[in-house]
Formats: C-alpha cells, structure tokens, sequence
C-alpha cells in the first residue's frame, strides 16, 4: 500500500471519528493531504522532465598554478551559463578525492547541461553569452576542452 493510500485511509477515519463536523484535525489533514499529492505531482513531473535529455559534459583542464580567486571566477562564469534559455540543467564540479584508482583526475572542473534537443544544444553553441564566456575563460586553460555527450533516455 502506497503513502498516499494510508494517508487517506486515515482520513477517512478522522472524518468518520469527528462525526462529520468541522475538526481542526480534519482540516489540517485535509491541507496536508493535498500538498502530499501535489509534492508527488511535481516529483513525477521532474521524473517525466529527465526522460529524453541531452547531457553535455565537457571537462576543464586549467593551468598550472593558477590562483584560487580565478579558479572561483572560473566557475562563476560557468554557472552563469545557465542563464541561457536553452539550458535546462546546470552543475560544475571538481574531482572528489573518493580514493577510487580509476578516478578521472586530470581534469580540473567539469561542467554538466541539460538540453531538451539536439536543435537547443546547437543554439546554445551559438549563444552570444557562451561564445563570450569560452573567450573569456580561453587563456586559463592548459589544453583544449573535452566534450562528451548522450541522451539520457
């Protein structure tokens, strides 16, 4: 039996048990109830939102030696990206130092988007604030950026 189903069964018993006036009670379980359902609402909705999703993932590799207040300018302006309309999803991040010999450290921050198409992607790219923000962050970077992209379906 789901939450949503106990949670109703028991106010039909409230109801029941206040013999069918008003009950404080039978109100706030009725408000609750209804922000519980609207709470699983938005949750399907955010679940329904993940499926056919295009992720691009391109990691940043900066130089040697480069400052902390630049290295947090760095990441300001990546999540500034995520002012354009296109972009649905949003994170920048740094390697965590988990222990695991297979971790991918060489890289300094990754940044993570969600994109409804390949058509928002490709506008995206044209973007006059991510062709000004790869410009600006250009002469931080100790080798090209790496992409990968796919569809999280």
């Amino acid at each position: 039996m789901n939450k949503l189903t106990v949670l109703l069964s028991f106010a039909i018993l409230l109801l029941i048990s206040c013999g069918g006036g008003e009950c404080p009670m039978t109100q706030a379980l009725t408000e609750t109830t209804a922000e519980l359902k609207k709470a699983n609402d938005e949750i399907a909705e955010l679940k329904a939102g993940h499926s056919n999703l295009l992720v691009h993932t391109v990691y940043f590799k900066v130089n040697d030696g480069i400052s902390e207040e630049d290295k947090n300018s760095f990441k300001s302006k990546l999540k500034a990206l995520s002012a354009i309309d296109e972009v649905k999803e949003l994170t920048v991040g740094e390697p965590a130092a988990t222990g695991d010999p297979r971790l991918v450290s060489n890289y300094t921050f990754v940044l993570q988007m969600g994109f409804s198409s390949e058509e928002d992607l490709a506008g995206y790219q044209e973007n006059p604030v991510h062709l000004k923000t790869k410009e600006e962050v250009k002469p931080l970077l100790s080798a090209p950026p790496v992409v990968y992209d796919y569809w999280l379906r």
